[in-house]
């Protein structure tokens, strides 16, 4: 399975003269050396850039990702790698890096302080708003129809929990949301999570789709709509309030038979 047909259409003019290629590696050093002076978050989006981040966990080991910096230029990250891959050994074991279990009243604390964040709270559920803890925490499981908590396979360390919600079984869909509550420095496990959530989804339920609600501020960061199967189905126009200014809210649709298609290939990762 090759990098760029995990990504959409337009998000792969970049690799239009390297669709010969034949491994990730190929792909992933087309990636870096096409734009060399630019950011690599500005290049592939958020989920663009945990894609590669899986990709190369399974190519150069465990600590690969540890070296790529999303803020750092193509051709910075480009040379990290090329550093690494001299003493590379591929893995024979699973890439995966976390797993997802059931919440427990020991997250409440993380999850709130996230919540409640003055410096990014605005990502999450209230928008910037505050409340108590316990409203806080009834509000975790007011109108959930399942949630885990995404936690690192080694050391059990959790990273923030993914959540289904106003799920409709007579019309076959439910939505999804995460909220990140780690200080730990992002290595794309919170995508394996989200990942491993909606493959848990489809197959715990004969869901026909689930939808994500995303204001705009959130996906120029989280870059869903750079992944394949992802339709843009709706658009609240200047829904959401930041900084000054108004933002449209995104309304993503995931159709089971084209996750499913898709998926199969990033399976084999794991």
């Amino acid at each position: 399975m090759r990098l760029v047909d995990l990504l959409a259409a337009d998000a792969q003019p970049i690799f239009e003269s390297h669709l010969g290629v034949d491994s990730p590696l190929d792909d992933i050093e087309t990636l870096l050396r096409s734009p060399p002076d630019r950011c690599l978050a500005d290049v592939i989006g958020g989920a663009g850039l945990a894609v590669l981040l899986w990709a190369a966990t399974h190519l150069w080991g465990e600590d690969a990702p540890g070296v790529i910096s999303s803020s750092e230029s193509c051709s910075s990250a480009l040379t990290s790698l090329a550093l690494m891959s001299r003493n590379r050994q591929l893995v024979a074991k699973s890439a995966s890096r976390v797993d997802l279990r059931p919440l427990e009243e020991t997250d409440y604390p993380a999850l709130f302080r996230a919540g409640m964040s003055a410096k990014d709270g605005y990502r999450w559920r209230y928008r910037g708003a505050t409340v108590d803890i316990e409203s806080f925490v009834r509000s975790l499981y007011a109108g959930t129809a399942a949630q885990f908590m995404v936690v690192d396979r080694v050391d059990g360390h959790a990273y923030g929990l993914v959540a289904a919600y106003s799920r409709q079984d007579d019309l076959g869909h439910c939505y999804i949301a995460f909220q990140r509550s780690s200080q730990r420095r992002s290595a794309g496990q919170m995508y394996e999570g989200i990942f491993r959530f909606i493959d848990f989804l489809f197959d715990s339920s004969p869901l026909r789709k689930i939808y994500a609600e995303i204001p705009l501020y959130n996906e120029e960061v989280v870059g869903v709509g750079l992944i394949t199967p992802f339709r843009l189905e709706g658009v609240l126009v200047d829904h959401d309030y930041h900084r000054g200014s108004y933002h449209d809210r995104r309304i993503f649709a995931l159709y089971r038979k084209e996750w499913q298609s898709w998926a199969q290939g990033i399976r084999g990762w794991f």
